[in-house]
């Protein structure tokens, strides 16, 4: 769990959350949570045509789409603060 703290703690010093998923992004940032207690244990990335890519435990990458099961896990998602 102190990849995912450190994690949200960066996101939350160098991104913006979004607030909408209508309103994802190529390259947004999601954080999955615990379905009963919504606490933080996976985040994978938005890469556009409703599809993230991330990092199954004790697998390679995957890209699956944001499906019913990843969205009723959303935590949060974060975009990259543009200067």
């Amino acid at each position: 769990y102190l990849i995912q703290e450190k994690l949200l703690i960066c996101l939350q010093e160098c991104a913006t959350q979004v607030e909408k998923l209508i309103d994802l992004k190529e390259y947004d940032v999601i954080i999955f949570g615990t379905p009963r207690k919504n606490i933080p244990i996976h985040f994978g990335m938005y890469i556009g045509q409703n599809s993230i890519i991330h990092l199954p435990a004790g697998s390679t990458s995957k890209i699956e789409l944001l499906n019913d099961y990843w969205r009723g896990r959303i935590h949060s998602v974060h975009r990259r603060k543009m200067v």
